[in-house]
């Protein structure tokens, strides 16, 4: 099947993916739905075969009878509210609501759910178009992870960071510039060079040193942090993440792979050119980050460098990833 990058021009298809697969409440509650769950992945199935990957900053706060789902966009938040009901085992009957009376505001909709620990997946299934009209979402799939109810994190999106600009989708994982570093307020749509970086991946930010020089820019350290997305909008528990870190290690030589441990596995390589790299993959919350320091021309101590920068980032991501 093949895979289209993430772009802007999703956005409406992820507002149909918040319309079905994060507004509901119950009927016959499920008592593991209720709470706050925030978005991880939405991967739609077009006419063609083809598969769009997004996801905005969005959350769904469930009750007993109602959810209600914020999004942070441009110019400002939007909320949906919903009501659902369990009508049978893993399958959901959505019917959105008017937030002003309360009452129907489309014709309610069906489909499948389950909860893997503190993960939720929706999958809805759409009828397929005819034949003369343009390409349509015929499934959407979505995952999300719940929020602890700890006291210390509301249910609201992350809202702006500061560290990114543009609309390709967001990831729901957070990550600032630890000190030292500043973002490259650079957009992957527009950026020739950035965008094939990104790819179908979630952009979460590009990072260099706060003493980085405009003379010599080849010798400035970068730093791309990304949320991979070709897993699919699953939970990438452990098991999981030993297979990622098998394909991982099956494109590097042996010399090449620096470590390996439970929840990561790095990777250093020098080019013919004299350019460095040293990449890692983080399994954090379910998702796969990608998290990779790059220096264009040789620099003293170059290994050391980004392996240093790269571990700043990924204990940011930990820090800022805790509930």
């Amino acid at each position: 099947m093949k895979r289209n990058p993430g772009t802007p021009s999703v956005t409406r298809l992820l507002a149909l993916a918040l319309a079905f697969s994060f507004g509901p409440a119950i009927a016959s509650p499920d008592p593991l739905l209720v709470g706050c769950w925030r978005s991880q992945q939405v991967e739609v199935t077009m006419s063609d075969k083809t598969l769009r990957n997004t996801n905005g900053d969005c959350v769904i706060q469930y009750t007993a009878t109602q959810a209600l789902s914020r999004c942070q966009a441009d110019p400002g938040q939007t909320e949906n509210l919903s009501s659902y009901e369990v009508i049978g085992p893993g399958q959901l009957r959505v019917t959105p609501l008017d937030p002003v009376t309360s009452k129907p505001k489309a014709a309610p909709a069906t489909m499948a759910y389950r909860i893997e620990g503190d993960w939720l997946l929706f999958d809805r299934p759409f009828p397929s178009p005819a034949a003369t009209q343009a390409k349509q979402p015929i499934r959407i799939r979505s995952i999300s992870v719940r929020v602890p109810a700890d006291g210390t994190t509301r249910c609201e999106p992350r809202g702006e960071t500061g560290v990114r600009i543009g609309r390709t989708p967001k990831s729901s994982l957070s990550v600032s510039a630890p000190p030292g570093w500043r973002p490259l307020l650079l957009d992957p749509a527009t950026d020739k060079r950035l965008g094939p970086a990104v790819n179908s991946s979630l952009f979460l930010g590009a990072f260099t040193p706060m003493n980085a020089t405009a003379e010599r820019p080849e010798t400035n350290q970068l730093v791309i942090v990304l949320d991979d997305t070709r897993h699919g909008p699953l939970p990438v528990k452990d098991e999981r993440f030993e297979s990622v870190k098998r394909q991982f290690s099956s494109e590097f030589t042996k010399g090449q792979i620096t470590c390996d441990e439970p929840d990561r596995i790095c990777a250093s390589i020098r080019q013919p050119d004299g350019g460095h790299a040293y990449t890692e993959l983080l399994n954090l919350k379910g998702r796969v980050a990608i998290i990779t320091g790059a220096v264009a021309q040789e620099v003293p101590g170059a290994s050391a460098l980004l392996e240093k920068a790269v571990q700043g980032f990924v204990e940011k991501l930990r820090e800022e990833n805790r509930n």
